[in-house]
């Protein structure tokens, strides 16, 4: 719910711009859109320990695919809880507590492509997509006795293996298992592109095409507790143990670089 309330004043806000660069093109003046700034971060953690499972056949199509792609979905890799950011005085905080994601090994073939990445870090960096590696799926949570369950509404991904200049920026991350935690955020690694999936006889449309994820390696120091949570998503419900966290996904905006 909280999702379809920001994407409706999202539109209408898109809307509001659309009218007032009209207004403005006579004049000369350029009106960006750039990053959504009321979506959620995410900071991913290794799965520790899970259910071994058999794996699972999928269609995913995407704005860089040309046809459906049919690929087989391994075991899942991290789990991606909301997490709160601050760097200097600008803060993020955790927009929907409910929303959270699961990568799971999904690779493919595909020929390398850039594209201009627009987030919090910079805007219309260039980054070069290689191969896509992993798909990024809803997934509710249960821990300690309580759920958080927003899968309604909430994009699947398909993660490219990325390549682009260092960010070096210093920010602190607190989420539902760790923080606030100083954390460096270094080279970006995967870039999720939002992807219509198909598993069985049910289809999960792509809700908002213009909403990718950019994902960056972090680093700083570590607590070594391990959180027990049940995941619950389209492909298995489990009991999982998490570890150390590796990668920092943030909302971002794609162009193409001009031919």
């Amino acid at each position: 719910m909280q999702r379809k309330a920001r994407g409706v004043a999202r539109l209408a806000l898109l809307g509001l711009m659309a009218v007032l660069g009209a207004l403005l093109v006579g004049s000369g003046v350029a009106l960006g859109q750039g990053p959504p700034s009321d979506e959620n971060h995410f900071r991913c953690y290794i799965i520790s320990s899970q259910t071994p499972q058999a794996a699972q056949s999928i269609t995913l199509e995407d704005q860089f695919t040309t046809e459906p792609r049919s690929v087989l979905v391994g075991e899942p890799v991290m789990f991606c809880p909301p997490t709160a950011k601050t760097r200097g005085d600008q803060s993020f905080p955790i927009e929907d507590e409910d929303e959270h994601y699961t990568l799971y090994t999904a690779p493919d073939t595909a020929s390398p492509r850039n594209v201009l990445v627009t987030d919090q870090f910079g805007a219309d960096v260039l980054w070069k997509l290689t191969t896509p590696k992993y798909v990024m799926v809803p997934t509710a949570k249960t821990i300690g006795g309580q759920t958080f369950d927003d899968r309604d509404n909430m994009n699947h991904y398909w993660c490219y293996e990325a390549t682009g200049p260092r960010v070096g920026a210093r920010l602190t991350l607190d989420d539902q298992f760790s923080g606030p935690d100083l954390v460096r955020v270094t080279t970006p690694t995967l870039f999720c592109v939002p992807a219509e999936k198909v598993h069985g006889e049910d289809t999960f449309p792509i809700e908002d095409e213009d909403l990718h994820l950019a994902c960056y390696e972090i680093h700083g120091k570590q607590k070594t507790q391990q959180h027990t949570l049940t995941a619950e998503n389209q492909f298995e419900t489990d009991e999982w143990q998490t570890g150390p966290w590796e990668i920092l996904c943030a909302p971002a905006e794609k162009a193409l670089p001009a031919p």
